[in-house]
């Protein structure tokens, strides 16, 4: 073998790993790129799943104070209803009291 084709060979052989490591690179590259790629998909999936679940935050929020005004509101109408139960009663009392003449009774023995 000639020194000519020895460097020809070794040329070559360069040349070949320069293109084997060229691809090396190229694929380490893409690897990289779709690594940040999906990082950032995932960043801005998480921005999105915090302000989604920020939304829903404030939603539920609502609810329990609508819920609380509800109850609020529901307390008053039965107050009201008990209120109006036992006025109802007394009135009922009365007029049997009325009915039965006892009240005339203490009404015109007070006279």
């Amino acid at each position: 073998m000639s020194i000519i084709s020895e460097s020809e060979n070794h040329y070559e052989r360069i040349l070949r790993e320069r293109d084997e490591l060229a691809a090396l690179l190229a694929a380490e590259k893409a690897t990289r790129n779709s690594i940040i790629e999906k990082g950032v998909k995932t960043e801005r999936e998480m921005v999105e799943v915090r302000e989604e679940n920020d939304i829903l935050r404030l939603d539920a929020q609502r609810e329990a104070e609508q819920h609380d005004r509800m109850v609020g509101e529901l307390e008053k109408v039965y107050k009201e209803r008990d209120e109006a139960r036992e006025q109802y009663e007394n009135l009922k009392l009365q007029h049997g009291l009325w009915k039965d003449g006892n009240i005339l009774c203490v009404l015109e023995g007070a006279k």
